[in-house]
């Protein structure tokens, strides 16, 4: 089942939590603009059997919510973060363990860097990986242009 709420400025994780329990055969979420949905919708969801997440300009979802990921979304193969200017480099190491991850989309998370694309790159995660988009991630510079040509 595919859950897909757009431009929703009201919902928040108490709502995630009650779909949750309503449709627990959610595989696939997409939030664009809800900008109050946290890292506290990521445990509601794991209930949830999640292939693919993707969320846009959110500033509350931070690098909690790949802690979740990782431990409870291990066939997850598309995750979309894009503009969620509180990830950091913390995230791309908890996402460097996910084996079935194909797409990753991080653009505009403006604290991803060098050193983080490092340790996804050294995971198992890179192994499959078919995209890979960081556009408009400031922090990342020539080290990891280098780094992705080498895979």
């Amino acid at each position: 089942m595919h859950l897909t709420i757009n431009d929703m400025p009201t919902l928040t994780d108490n709502c995630v939590k009650v779909l949750v329990e309503k449709c627990p055969r959610i595989s696939t979420v997409v939030f664009i603009g809800s900008p109050h949905i946290s890292d506290c919708a990521f445990k509601a969801l794991s209930a949830c059997n999640l292939k693919k997440i993707r969320f846009e300009g959110n500033k509350r979802i931070t690098d909690a919510c790949f802690k979740y990921i990782d431990k409870n979304y291990p066939g997850i193969n598309h995750i979309y973060m894009v503009d969620c200017k509180a990830l950091t480099d913390s995230s791309l190491k908890s996402l460097s363990v996910l084996k079935q991850l194909t797409v990753l989309n991080l653009t505009k998370c403006i604290r991803i860097s060098d050193a983080g694309l490092r340790q996804f790159l050294d995971g198992p995660a890179s192994a499959r990986l078919r995209e890979l988009n960081l556009s408009n991630c400031s922090l990342l510079g020539d080290t990891s242009i280098l780094r992705l040509s080498e895979r």
